[in-house]
């Protein structure tokens, strides 16, 4: 078997605890005839020996149970165990004296884990500490050191002041804004510079440019046409009447006509 399970052991030592418990009772006067007198009874001595074990702790959860109020958690198994024990459960971390932690992704962002974080270092009598104290605790009947399960609250407080001064370090000035804050400008520069910055072209997607430039209409400036030459009407010798249309247009047949003639 396992040599750390020692399980064994710690129900051997709890079960010794009862029988020097109930033999030591027996010691006294008893009788079986008056309820007041009567004989040692286990169910009560297991309920002494456990309602000591978290005597005095008044336990608040983060991570462990879900989303709970001061009324909820009457009906949480765990808190209703926690009583058994003689401890209290409290939704509120100002007023416990133990923050019981589960640790799993985001644990740090918790407002309670930062709020015990802040009375753990001011306040010796406050622990916050892992869920397996708690744990470890009911399987034991024995209240554990809170030292080996305290929760790493010093690592809170290192990233806290570094993200602290991560915002309190000055960014790094633009050129221009640099140059107008470092000197005083001569006239009109300042606001050149503003303007400056404030009227820069934006910039055209290629596929913007090419769009224009398929779109855009090209206007071609067109020569003005020349008069065409009028036709040359031929002369003939012929009669009157052909000379009489010297000056006029010739229709088709009189031109083959005059031409024959010729």
């Amino acid at each position: 078997g396992n040599a750390a399970d020692d399980g064994l052991q710690q129900l051997s030592q709890l079960l010794l605890g009862v029988h020097r418990r109930f033999y030591a009772g027996s010691l006294g006067e008893w009788s079986l005839d008056e309820p007041s007198r009567r004989p040692p009874d286990v169910r009560d001595l297991l309920n002494e020996m456990r309602g000591k074990v978290l005597s005095g702790c008044n336990i608040a959860l983060t991570g462990v149970v879900a989303e709970h109020t001061e009324d909820s958690l009457v009906h949480q198994p765990l808190c209703t165990l926690v009583r058994m024990y003689g401890g209290e459960v409290t939704a509120s971390v100002t007023e416990a004296t133990h923050l019981v932690a589960r640790q799993k992704p985001g644990w740090k962002q918790s407002s309670k884990i930062r709020r015990a974080a802040q009375r753990v270092q001011v306040e010796a009598a406050f622990y916050a500490v892992w869920d397996n104290w708690l744990l470890d605790t009911l399987c034991m009947w024995r209240r554990q050191g809170e030292a080996g399960y305290a929760v790493p609250v010093s690592q809170l407080e290192e990233e806290s002041s570094a993200a602290a001064h991560a915002v309190s370090a000055p960014t790094p000035a633009d050129p221009v804004i640099a140059r107008m804050t470092s000197a005083p400008p001569a006239q009109g520069d300042r606001l050149t510079d503003v303007l400056g910055l404030m009227s820069k072209p934006l910039p055209v997607p290629a596929k913007a440019e090419e769009a224009v430039a398929v779109t855009a209409p090209v206007l071609v400036r067109k020569r003005p046409r020349e008069a065409a030459p009028a036709p040359s009407r031929p002369t003939t010798s012929g009669d009157g009447a052909s000379g009489a249309r010297t000056g006029a247009r010739l229709s088709v047949a009189e031109y083959l006509r005059n031409r024959v003639a010729s």
